[in-house]
């Protein structure tokens, strides 16, 4: 008797564990095809931006925290991204977060599909300041934390990729360079958070969208977010002439006047207030981690590369690996640094 209640027990629990599971963040049908190199656009740093060629229009991408909206994977208009500024968190633009929360959970989904075929994947993922690709060894299958830890390792070199990719000229509309935006104040610290809430979110028992939402909030909340949009209206005047330049227009390469390049394994915001105790973020994997070792993003690059650094000079050849970054962000930022010191 008792044996037939332990059973019919177990079979309930079981029945109600796979109604409760956690679905799929992405479905296997859509694993081989990327998300968008941006899939949210936005923003500037700054407020009322002027455009050169549209001189009377200006922008204007500020949010509030009682204006923000649940997430949605690969986005929807309801999220009412933008730029809030936080007392311990900085200035955070919403839809890099959100970006990198959707590409955490993209290379987890990848990994997690491919990990029990004992083999490396080689994956092409489209052009920027030259043609990306990226090699994942899984012969040895990963752990749960593994899969996690190298997905948001992964989603976080796409991210650095990006700025110093734009930094050396690529963009995303032809002709109009991206340089004004590349390495912004906020940039590296908004893009690792998405990473961060991303791993937690994959981890949460919750539907993902859902799992995001709450630890979003919750981080944001942690941060001491403005609620209205006069507060980070009024942050952004703070740093006017410091920061960023209002009197320059879009595409000006000196509308940001300060860059943020991080080159440790732990990044700090930059806040106004000096009395506010920053919250520091971790990067997901350190360099000299072995399991950083397998995912190999490359970059066959372009004219672009070639044309603006003198990369070569630090043995760095055509062919730019995610194993090179950490030469190529202090070679930037001895550039940028001599380039501030001209303002």
């Amino acid at each position: 008797m008792k044996n037939w209640i332990l059973y019919v027990f177990l079979t309930l629990f079981l029945i109600s564990s796979s109604l409760l599971a956690k679905a799929p963040i992405i479905p296997s049908n859509k694993i081989k095809k990327n998300p968008k190199k941006v899939i949210r656009v936005c923003c500037s740093f700054g407020d009322g931006i002027k455009m050169k060629a549209f001189p009377f229009k200006k922008i204007s991408s500020i949010t509030a925290y009682p204006l923000i909206g649940n997430h949605k994977y690969l986005g929807s208009p309801k999220e009412n991204n933008g730029i809030i500024y936080t007392q311990k968190g900085g200035f955070i633009d919403l839809a890099h977060t959100r970006d990198y929360v959707d590409w955490t959970a993209y290379w987890y989904s990848f990994i997690h599909y491919y990990n029990d075929l004992d083999t490396i994947i080689v994956k092409k993922l489209g052009k920027e300041a030259g043609s990306k690709t990226i090699q994942i060894d899984l012969r040895k299958k990963l752990s749960e934390n593994e899969m996690i830890s190298l997905a948001g390792s992964i989603a976080y070199d796409l991210s650095i990729w990006h700025e110093v990719s734009t930094w050396f000229g690529a963009s995303s509309v032809p002709l109009i360079h991206e340089k004004n935006s590349s390495f912004s104040p906020e940039d590296q610290y908004s893009n690792l958070l998405g990473v961060v809430i991303g791993m937690e979110a994959i981890k949460s028992p919750l539907d993902f969208n859902t799992a995001v939402t709450q630890i979003l909030d919750r981080y944001l909340l942690k941060m001491i977010p403005s609620v209205t949009i006069e507060e980070t209206k009024n942050a952004f005047k703070k740093v006017d002439q410091l920061w960023w330049d209002s009197r320059k227009s879009i595409p000006n390469r000196d509308l940001v006047l300060k860059r943020y390049i991080n080159t440790q394994n732990e990044l700090l915001p930059w806040l106004i207030s000096s009395h506010s105790e920053p919250i520091p973020l971790k990067i997901p994997l350190d360099f000299n981690d072995s399991l950083k070792k397998c995912a190999i993003f490359k970059v066959k690059t372009n004219h672009l590369i070639k044309k603006n650094s003198d990369l070569k000079k630090l043995g760095i050849g055509r062919v730019i690996s995610n194993l090179d970054f950490p030469v190529i962000l202090r070679y930037l930022e001895k550039e940028i640094e001599a380039i501030e010191q001209k303002y």
